[in-house]
């Protein structure tokens, strides 16, 4: 597989505002392993790069390409979501929930 475009996954991360333990956690690796990843040092694994694909809401394509244009991450109102974005949010959400749900599991197993 072709290295990824890390000043793109890098970007996106802090665009969304998401720290190294929450992608790590999503991941199901150390914070310090994920750093590796950050600073090229270490491949993302194919399952992982489809998990922050998903995450993202973006293509392997894109974060394999070798173009660094701007990303903005841009809201939309709530007027202007059509079916499929409501359904991208929902599914966001539950996401969301179910790895709420399991870092509290894990706490409990600790």
């Amino acid at each position: 597989m072709r290295a990824i475009n890390i000043e793109k996954l890098k970007r996106l991360r802090v665009q969304l505002h998401l720290n190294t333990e929450y992608l790590a956690k999503l991941l199901d690796i150390t914070e310090a392993e994920y750093l590796l990843i950050e600073n090229n040092q270490t491949p993302l694994t194919k399952t992982q790069l489809d998990i922050i694909c998903k995450l993202y809401g973006v293509s392997e394509n894109y974060l394999l390409s070798e173009d660094v244009q701007s990303n903005a991450v841009h809201a939309r109102t709530e007027n202007c979501l059509s079916q499929k974005d409501e359904k991208q949010i929902a599914e966001f959400f539950n996401f969301q929930k179910y790895l709420g749900k399991k870092s509290s599991e894990e706490l409990v197993l600790r």
